[in-house]
């Protein structure tokens, strides 16, 4: 059965234990009651019968040597096997652990969990309302992890709207529970979830049944420009209503290709405006996710020690005391690989920001809001999402998620720079006193240094 894990007292926190011993039997049956264990689901054959001759049928190859792969998917069940206990009283942060460490896309040492921060179902909310949305924010705070939380959502909304004939395992009936509130309603004013997510990584392509629990890969490379007509070649079978398209560029700089889709879209971006242009540009809505608070990454940092994922008398092991994580906040912000490492050798990246700071002392050219400038590290440059309130339940902000304001990612990095600044002012000062050159612009720059002094 599952487990519970718990935290300090404060700040809030869930975790999600999946049945481990019995996974397989659990899975087997889930998949045997929807009548997928003896063939292919009918999304994935119709998907691809128009394209047989370029995919070679199931479980074929093309003239490429693209692998096809029809299977039953651990991923889903997983997903749904998912039950929900609170580890803390006020952030409301949940962490699902899958039962055979799926990947998804967040650097931690358990990365076979998924976080659920607390304004999660408030940002699920607002991106359900919108037909095309750009999820953008720094790197390493989990943005393409959203996606599996969006996906384990549409899971239990699906098994809990649409009970199955025959009763679940023991292991999984407790887990179609939803998560926290019932599915928001989405652009088409519906609060039934979608059955079929297709989603591209970095190349990847998969298609998810999420009545009948498949998975449908193509393993070898697949662009864009791919993943788009694969998909209009569905929708002329389903209705946009029914279907989600997931896309997370990964470490590519490719764009996503959505001409002529009719079906709701999330990208999940970094910011680097190539990424994304012109998908703003047609109709793509940007949403801002926010960086960790401090609180969030100390309750973590304390969980994964007492649960065992690093040894607290290891050097790792002492990274992760509460007074290492506010020092390592300090110096890089709410950015959770940095602050939460896997290891020590992640810490390299004090060296990369060291370098981007003292690239831009030495451009003098650097401002917080250059952040979608692919040249700006996002080691000195952040979006601060608009808090509009505070939440009663968990104490924690309310976010417009859609306002933000450019900020330095960090005190230290707001330190350094700020620091440079008023040198130069203070130079530039002291020369007009000998020489009496742009004796006009001294006031300016003056002002300029009282500022900086008081930021």
């Amino acid at each position: 059965m599952a487990s519970v894990s718990c935290l300090r007292a404060a700040p809030c926190l869930v975790a999600i234990s999946f049945p481990t011993a019995p996974y397989h039997i659990a899975k087997t049956s889930l998949l045997q009651r929807n009548g997928a264990v003896s063939s292919a689901s009918g999304v994935v054959k119709r998907y691809y019968a128009s394209r047989s001759d370029e995919w070679g049928g199931e479980n074929g190859k093309n003239g490429r040597n693209d692998k096809v792969d029809w299977r039953h998917s651990d991923l889903l069940v997983s997903l749904l096997a998912a039950q929900p206990h609170t580890l803390s009283a006020e952030v409301g942060l949940v962490a699902h652990q899958m039962a055979n460490s799926h990947e998804t896309s967040l650097d931690s040492l358990r990365p076979d969990l998924i976080y659920e921060r607390w304004f999660y179902p408030d940002l699920l909310a607002t991106i359900r309302q919108l037909k095309r949305t750009i999820l953008i924010g720094s790197p390493g705070i989990g943005k393409s992890h959203f996606q599996f939380y969006y996906l384990m959502r549409l899971l239990k909304a699906t098994h809990k709207t649409n009970p199955p004939t025959d009763p679940l395992p023991a292991d999984i009936s407790g887990s179609c529970e939803p998560l926290t509130d019932p599915l928001p309603a989405d652009i088409f004013g519906s609060c039934t979830p979608a059955r079929y997510v297709f989603r591209w990584e970095g190349g990847i392509f998969s298609v998810y049944d999420l009545v009948k629990l498949l998975e449908y890969r193509h393993f070898g490379y697949c662009s864009p420009v791919d993943a788009r007509i694969y998909i209009t070649d569905a929708m002329a079978t389903y209705k946009a209503a029914n279907c989600l398209y997931f896309f997370e560029p990964g470490t590519t700089l490719h764009a996503i290709d959505h001409i002529g889709l009719e079906l709701p879209i999330l990208a999940t971006v970094s910011p680097d405006i190539v990424r994304y242009k012109e998908f703003n540009k047609n109709g793509g809505a940007k949403v801002y996710l926010p960086t960790y608070r401090l609180d969030e990454l100390q309750a973590l940092g304390a969980y994964l020690l007492s649960n065992g994922a690093v040894k607290a008398d290891s050097e790792l092991g002492k990274a992760y005391s509460s007074t290492e994580i506010a020092a390592r906040f300090h110096e890089f912000g709410g950015i959770f690989r940095h602050v939460l490492p896997c290891d020590m050798d992640a810490l390299i990246c004090r060296t990369s920001q060291t370098k981007a700071i003292r690239h831009a002392i030495n451009s003098n050219t650097y401002k917080p809001e250059d952040i979608e400038d692919g040249e700006i590290s996002h080691y000195l440059s952040k979006y601060a999402v608009k808090e509009v309130g505070e939440s009663i339940k968990h104490k924690q902000p309310i976010f417009n998620f859609k306002a933000v304001v450019y900020d330095y990612v960090s005190a230290h990095v707001k330190e350094e720079l700020i620091a440079h600044e008023t040198q130069n002012i203070v130079d530039m000062l002291m020369r007009n006193d000998e020489t009496g050159v742009n004796q006009d612009r001294s006031p300016k720059r003056f002002e300029r240094l009282v500022c900086s002094s008081s930021a």
